[in-house]
């Protein structure tokens, strides 16, 4: 049932079963692919969806939709809808190509670890084969022998203990080369491990459909990448001439209004005087500003450091004077009138 439905939102759309409405814009409902749309779906079961592990899109892949979308405007290259949607695609894009490589990654380790990194030749391990069962039939023919071709015995065993030796160190030398000629790589497309003196193997792997799927995976990425460098690179160069423009007319506008004071204050010197006295006026109200300033705090300073006690006798000091300024006054008042 699940597969029907699925069938059925591919070829009908997700709305098939609402009242059917021509207008409606039914690529923008979220359970569609967005990369479908605009062409290429990474996670595809035709290209690596459901393959090393990776899940299969779970998004409605409508051809008909597809369709749809491409005739109206919001499909149409240069749109914003579309360039969105292109952004969601470069992110999938990006995903699988990074999977390729952690693939390839693995593998590499895989194969050094595996008993294959010793394996020799099938004509070394036949010419080791062979030299092997020659010492064995030179020892048998030893043992054979009487004991009155000792001389003959002792010369076969020693043929069998040297040719099993020369075999010994023809398998160790043989060993070493592989170890040393023995370097698993991995393909730059699609992660694929290979050892690198196996032309055959590397061949073979060029064949496979995930390498082929990863191949297009990579040319989609390079494509969606260069149009939108193309787009930045388009708005900088925008941006950059919209800068010029404002501060040519900033220019001309600072121009004009110097050219409106020199016409306005004849050759400058009305202006220039003007704003000489301006100047002067300014720096004679800082001066006497700063001069009221410094006797407040004079002033104030007269009467710091002192004790309360000390205050206290000043304004007594100050009392008595004045009373004595007051009775002088009407002494001499009364003295007047009496005269």
């Amino acid at each position: 049932m699940n597969k029907a439905r699925a069938m059925l939102d591919a070829l009908m759309g997700p709305q098939r079963d609402q009242k059917k409405d021509e207008n409606a814009e039914d690529w923008k409902d979220k359970s569609i692919c967005k990369g479908y749309l605009i062409g290429f779906c990474p996670f595809d079961k035709s290209v690596v969806g459901g393959k090393r592990g990776i899940d299969p899109c779970d998004k409605i892949h409508s051809e008909v939709i597809r369709e749809k979308f491409l005739a109206t405007k919001d499909g149409k290259e240069g749109s914003d809808l579309r360039i969105k949607y292109e952004e969601y695609s470069i992110r999938d894009l990006e995903f699988c190509v990074q999977e390729a490589e952690a693939y390839g990654r693995r593998e590499v380790e895989r194969l050094r670890k595996e008993p294959r990194s010793k394996a020799l030749p099938a004509d070394v391990n036949q010419k080791i084969s062979q030299m092997k069962r020659e010492s064995t039939n030179l020892a048998q023919k030893a043992n054979a022998l009487e004991d009155c071709e000792a001389r003959k015995k002792e010369e076969l065993t020693k043929q069998s203990d040297d040719l099993l030796e020369e075999a010994k160190k023809y398998e160790k030398e043989e060993e070493e080369k592989v170890k040393a000629n023995f370097r698993p790589l991995a393909c730059e497309v699609c992660g694929t491990a290979y050892i690198s003196n196996n032309e055959g193997e590397y061949e073979a792997h060029l064949r496979y459909k995930i390498h082929n799927s990863y191949a297009e995976i990579r040319a989609r990425l390079k494509e969606l990448k260069d149009k939108k460098a193309e787009r930045d690179r388009i708005l900088k160069e925008k941006k950059e001439e919209e800068r010029k423009k404002k501060n040519e007319e900033y220019m001309k506008k600072v121009a004009e209004e110097e050219k409106a004071e020199q016409e306005a204050g004849g050759d400058g010197e009305g202006s220039n005087r003007a704003k000489s006295k301006s100047k002067q006026k300014d720096e004679s109200q800082k001066e006497n500003g700063y001069k009221k300033k410094r006797r407040g705090s004079r002033s104030k300073d007269r009467g710091r450091g002192k004790s309360r006690k000390d205050r206290d006798r000043d304004r007594r000091g100050r009392g008595r004077k004045e009373r004595r300024d007051r009775s002088s006054s009407r002494s001499r008042s009364r003295s007047r009138r009496r005269r």
